[in-house]
Parts: C-alpha cells; structure tokens; sequence
C-alpha cells in the first residue's frame, strides 16, 4: 500500500496533534501534583509548630530513660536523613 505526500501530511498533523495532547495532559498532572506537594508542605509545617510547642514544654526530667532514647534515635536519625547519610551504624 502506497501512501501520497498528503496522506503523509495528514498523518505528521495527527501526530503533532496527539503529542500535543499527551504534552498538556502531562502539564495539567504536573501542575496538580504541584498544588498537592505545597498543600503538604502547608500541613507539616503546621504539624512541626504544633510540635515544637509540646515539645519545648517537656523537661528533661520528665522523660523516662526510653522516652530518653528514643528522642535520641529520632534526632540522630533525622540529623543523618538531613545530610543524606544512611541511617546505619558502623560495626566494629
């Protein structure tokens, strides 16, 4: 089957078209994720405030030993996760 120089035509037009659609499909998502990601960013903002504030009430005291260490681990933990250090411990 032979194709002419119009149907060729047609065919790069339908393609420019669809690539076209994918293209703004692709943005609409992008931009939605987007609007999701700083709705998040919003909450735990929110949620690190809140936090912070029963946090700075609590004395030292007032831990238990495994309350202690937890904290501890969680800091560590987070501190490492910061600096895009893995959350193991050399052996050894």
């Amino acid at each position: 089957m032979e194709f002419d120089v119009r149907s060729m035509e047609a065919i790069s037009q339908l393609d420019l078209e669809q690539g076209r659609e994918r293209a703004s499909k692709l943005e609409a998502r992008r931009r939605e994720i987007d609007a999701m990601t700083h709705r998040h960013a919003d909450c735990l903002k929110a949620l690190q405030e809140k936090a912070m504030e029963r946090i700075s009430t609590v004395e030292a005291k007032d831990l238990t030993p495994a309350d202690a260490l937890k904290w501890l681990e969680a800091g560590i933990k987070l501190e490492r996760l910061m600096h895009k250090l893995p959350n193991v411990y050399a052996q050894g």
